[in-house]
């Protein structure tokens, strides 16, 4: 038995002949499907040629087999067929050296033989048409291999709900443990053991067909299981979170019917504000609504806000890995058209790495705490004194511009990557030689919260390359929350490094233009 493959140029009569015979019969959504192939169509990808790999062996599917398609009365295969995407054209005579083409590689599609949702493991490249406004956060390096010839591709994995071993909620928890098992090195789980895992201790019928999805409790359970530390942030109880974006979105209205559309408004802003932190730290967090569930990405981002008072106002939709829809789906932060958009989230659950224990939205309220306690300093301890704040300005009159309306952006990253950066900033020029190598001997936990600071004039620049912020904190992600967990403060030509175990001892240095700085454009 040979290694069977078919080529064919994309869309032609060849390739829809051969996708027809093998994604039929299709009684589910085929949205997915026809969002793949617009994708692939788009500039940023410009598929040319199609690769049919038939009889694959995917270990997934194995596994959905394996528990329930192999008891069926019905006969199901047992293999899939894979088909691979390519920006170049292949000669359909091409039988071997598949290599010579692997730049071109954009990724692959697995059908499944079954009845209902046949798209399986997708692995594709992102469609970005700006670079300057599009951001997937979430991707990692992943293989695969054509008669032994090894193509890469950076993705973020996506599958479709089969009904049967998994639904949405299924389908979500796996595209994130397959994310975090190849960017963060956690064992794989299959559809089965996630299904498992979610039912072990509130089964709520049934295990299979898993027809019905999950409840919450359930999606908490499956990620303990796979060992994965997650928080779960409710609509209706984050009023008390993230007290800024009060001042963004406050609650108005006459009537009460206005005054709770405007509560709902600020409720919505919150779990935005909580996910995007997660987000751009490269870590999925699920979506859930009513009745689906799905995993934010990335997100869009607009540089024309003028004077925002939370940096959740430049981001006007995330990316989700939609298995109703398709990989890397725009979903908007406000209502828009009959798909699911952010007010329909009643519930986020973000994940973290077990050694960071501080959520993101205490880190950063320590950040701001931290900057509001540097510029309101008096540095002589007399009530007629100057504050820190004055002297700055006096020294720089730009700081008065800048200080009007500060923004605060926080990510969590690794203490090994964090150091990397900062020796690439020194050698770029981006941060002053003297300020990175006294950030880069610090002693740090595993992960750090840094959360930059910067203002609508550093911003407001259409390239990424030339966006500016105007310092950094970095906050201990073991810190316990509502105490001083900053480490150290890069903020407005002030270097402050506190000492962790002796809150007493702090250095504090000046160095004259030393900010502003290129911001971080992604953590990966």
């Amino acid at each position: 038995m040979k290694k069977r493959y078919a080529i064919a140029t994309f869309d032609s009569p060849t390739f829809k002949d051969l996708l027809m015979k093998v994604i039929f019969p299709y009684q589910g959504n085929p949205r997915p499907v026809t969002t793949i192939l617009s994708q692939l169509r788009t500039p940023s990808l410009s598929c040319q040629t199609a690769v049919f790999e038939y009889d694959y062996v995917d270990e997934d599917y194995q596994d959905e087999f394996a528990c329930f398609y192999s008891k069926t009365f019905k006969k199901y295969p047992h293999r899939c067929t894979r088909v691979h995407f390519f920006s170049c054209a292949i000669p359909l005579k091409t039988r071997t050296g598949f290599d010579k083409y692997k730049n071109s590689y954009l990724g692959f599609m697995v059908l499944r033989p079954t009845d209902l949702q046949r798209v399986g493991r997708t692995i594709l490249k992102p469609t970005l048409d700006d670079p300057n406004r599009q951001f997937i956060n979430c991707t990692t390096s992943y293989s695969a291999h054509i008669l032994g010839d090894d193509f890469r591709v950076q993705a973020m994995p996506f599958i479709q709900q089969d009904t049967q071993v998994g639904a949405c909620a299924q389908a979500s928890l796996w595209m994130l443990a397959r994310y975090m098992s190849q960017r963060f090195g956690h064992r794989r789980f299959l559809p089965a053991e996630i299904n498992a895992l979610a039912k072990a201790h509130m089964a709520m019928g049934r295990p299979l067909p898993a027809e019905s999805g999950l409840t919450p409790i359930q999606i908490l359970d499956a990620l303990q299981g796979m060992g994965f530390a997650a928080v779960i942030y409710l609509r209706e109880n984050v009023d008390g979170c993230s007290k800024h974006i009060e001042i963004a979105f406050p609650v108005t209205g006459q009537t009460p019917d206005e005054q709770s559309a405007s509560m709902e408004q600020q409720r919505t802003a919150k779990l935005a504000d909580i996910a995007y932190r997660y987000i751009e730290s490269g870590l999925p967090v699920i979506l859930c609504t009513k009745d689906h569930a799905l995993v934010a990405i990335g997100h869009t981002y607009n540089p024309t806000v003028v004077n925002a008072k939370a940096s959740i106002q430049r981001i006007p939709s995330f990316y989700t890995n939609n298995d109703n829809l398709g990989p890397y789906v725009e979903m908007p932060l406000i209502r828009q058209g009959g798909d699911v958009s952010l007010p329909d989230v009643q519930m986020v659950i973000s994940v973290t790495p077990l050694e960071a224990t501080l959520r993101g939205e205490q880190a950063e309220c320590m950040a701001m705490e931290s900057i509001y306690s540097l510029l309101e300093e008096q540095p002589i301890p007399d009530q007629s004194s100057d504050k820190l704040r004055d002297i700055l300005v006096r020294a720089r009159p730009e700081f008065s511009t800048w200080f009007g309306c500060l923004e605060y952006r926080t990510y969590l990253i690794e203490s090994v990557r964090l150091q990397q950066d900062l020796r690439i900033e020194i050698s770029d020029d981006n941060i002053m030689r003297t300020v990175g190598e006294k950030l880069l001997v610090l002693d740090y936990p595993k992960y750090v919260w840094v959360t930059e600071i910067s203002s609508s004039t550093l911003l407001n620049r259409p390239d990424k390359n030339q966006r500016n912020c105007l310092g950094r904190v970095f906050v201990d992600s073991t810190a316990p929350s509502r105490t001083a967990g900053v480490m150290a403060i890069h903020f407005a030509d002030i270097l402050l490094i506190q000492d962790r175990n002796d809150l007493t001892q702090a250095d504090r240095y000046m160095f004259l233009n030393s900010t502003p700085f290129k911001h971080r454009l992604c953590c990966l």
